[in-house]
């Protein structure tokens, strides 16, 4: 009987070294951009130029993401890093909250069960961001556990997060849009956003994947760089708060 040979083991490990990394950043990989912009809010006592809605962006999509698990088990890597991107958003979610409430920026208080489409996910206490988050994936399970039969419903739901994260970065780019300003936006996230969704594009280039897949990550990709067009064209200088 032939021996291993020492090569083969050392190659073998090197492999599932490598497999394992792999996993493990893409698990807390998609969190790295978040840490310089909650930086940044902390060392300026400021929010205003992150919005709020890239959290939402990307709660919806991991929530999605996981519904869609119970319907189709797909890589646990990717089914951990969804909860990992909703557990970094409620972080995000909990100090924007508290740096506008201490900066006095709530005229008045406004709840999730209130059911006010003008407020939504504009409330002014995290536990109304927690409720909707909850409110999204019932909905979604049920759609996906329950309808799953109805033809392309369950597949509706996966197609609707990758959809919703190819649009990640809208909110940030109508965010600068409006305030004529990146001010208070951490250009390192962006920067980052765009070497991850090169390394995206670079991967399904490389690939068969489906063509929604190619279109979604091209689509991002253009965000980021307008984002970053927009550094140069409206500058950095402050902007004047607004209350809500």
């Amino acid at each position: 009987m032939k021996q291993p040979q020492p090569d083969d083991d050392d190659n073998a490990l090197f492999a599932t070294l490598a497999t394992v990394s792999a996993q493990l950043f893409l698990i807390v990989g998609g969190v790295i951009p978040y840490i310089p912009q909650y930086y940044e809010i902390v060392s300026t006592g400021n929010s205003s130029g992150f919005s709020l809605y890239v959290c939402l962006a990307i709660v919806a999509s991991s929530l999605l993401r996981i519904s869609y698990w119970f319907r189709k088990s797909y890589d646990i890597a990717l089914l951990f890093q969804s909860i990992v991107m909703v557990i970094c958003m409620v972080v995000m979610l909990e100090l924007c909250i508290r740096t506008e409430r201490r900066n006095g920026r709530f005229r008045s208080e406004h709840f999730f069960l209130e059911l006010e489409p003008a407020y939504f996910w504009k409330w002014t206490d995290l536990l109304s961001y927690l409720q909707a988050m909850v409110f999204i994936m019932v909905i979604s399970t049920f759609v996906v556990l329950f309808l799953g039969w109805v033809p392309g419903m369950a597949e509706s739901v996966g197609f609707s997060a990758l959809v919703i994260e190819a649009c990640l970065a809208l909110p940030q780019f109508l965010n600068n849009y409006n305030n004529k300003t990146t001010h208070g936006m951490n250009k390192a996230m962006v920067c980052l956003w765009g070497l991850g969704d090169i390394f995206k594009l670079t991967y399904y280039l490389t690939r068969e994947v489906p063509l929604p897949f190619l279109l979604c990550a091209c689509f991002q990709f253009l965000l980021d760089v307008l984002i970053l067009a927009q550094i140069f064209i409206y500058g950095d200088h402050p902007k004047s708060g607004t209350d809500r």
